[in-house]
């Protein structure tokens, strides 16, 4: 074999491999890679989601017999983890890209600064880089003793790219497509908005966390109006079946109606554990309405949180 290639944050490898069945890029198993990390939720870099994308790639990497590295280290009070994988021997060729889901969409041409769960997520290219891994763990195994170097064509059009060899040719074909408008989820009116202290919530989140697990992580926000001598109040709830119920209150100002919304406490928990505000604000408009989650005094960032159905919970 004379190729390798490395990526990282997460990283691949090149194998040279010689044989008689061609070998093709399948743009279907790509996109069952991205839904498979996008089920996870929302993954900036630094949450449990996040954490557990990595857990997943690195697995997938290993089933498909690549070597696997990690590189853990901290940057502004965060963790953060690279992925690398490696196989083959020779010359390096190194392919990257990032698996989390980015604070800022920034590749975004109307709102670049602004942060949508979803938007500029790394989840695409990460699939398509397990899927590579897969076609050229496969192309790999039927290489033989092929010495010939591995030649490498992008068409005009740039919509495919093929790898020659002696007796093979793997085809990788662009997947066509537009990304979604992911603008239409975001909420465009309130009918309440509150403001809490974020390390507060995110204690009261992380409480009841330990509850909501025997119920598909399902926490109830109540949110009360304050009064001229009392102020607002939120209530964060969860009910497990064994231990019952985990219940956390704090004070917090509200401006419209009282409204009870539930919400996947994970999301919140990874939501809360990367803005760097002392107070968040969430504004929703009915229990069965998205809620928009943003920091205080950073308008660049928010996070559109789905509700969950409580029934008579």
């Amino acid at each position: 074999m004379t190729g390798r290639l490395v990526s990282f944050l997460l990283t691949l490898f090149v194998l040279a491999s010689c044989g008689s069945t061609p070998l093709t890029f399948s743009g279907e198993e790509a996109y069952q890679q991205a839904a498979a990390q996008i089920a996870l939720g929302p993954r900036p870099t630094g949450s449990e989601a996040g954490w557990a994308t990595g857990d997943y790639i690195i697995e997938r990497l290993k089933e498909l017999g690549w070597e696997t590295e990690e590189q853990v280290t901290e940057f502004r009070g965060v963790t953060i983890r690279n992925i690398v994988g490696r196989a083959g021997a020779g010359p390096v060729i190194i392919v990257g890209a990032h698996y989390d889901t980015r604070p800022h969409a920034d590749l975004d041409p109307v709102n670049p600064d602004q942060s949508i769960q979803g938007a500029n997520d790394g989840a695409s290219g990460a699939a398509v880089l397990l899927e590579l891994a897969r076609a050229l763990a496969e192309l790999g195994r039927v290489s033989g003793d092929q010495e010939n170097p591995i030649t490498i064509n992008i068409t005009p059009s740039k919509s495919q790219v093929l790898f020659h060899l002696d007796h093979i040719e793997l085809v990788s074909q662009l997947i066509d497509g537009n990304f979604p408008d992911y603008t239409q989820i975001i909420p465009k009116r309130k009918e309440t908005r509150t403001v809490a202290g974020a390390a507060e919530l995110l204690k009261a989140c992380k409480a009841a966390n330990v509850f909501a697990r025997e119920s598909a992580n399902i926490v109830k926000l109540t949110v009360e109006p304050g009064s001229e001598l009392t102020p607002g109040h939120v209530t964060v709830q969860a009910t497990s079946a064994e231990t019952g119920d985990n219940v956390g209150e704090m004070d917090a100002t509200v401006d419209g109606v009282p409204i009870q919304i539930a919400f996947n406490v994970k999301y919140l928990i990874d939501f809360l554990s990367v803005a760097q505000a002392a107070q968040v604000a969430l504004e929703v408009t009915t229990p069965s309405s998205p809620g928009k989650f943003t920091p205080v005094g950073d308008e660049t960032f928010l996070c559109v949180v789905m509700p969950m159905h409580i029934g008579n919970r």
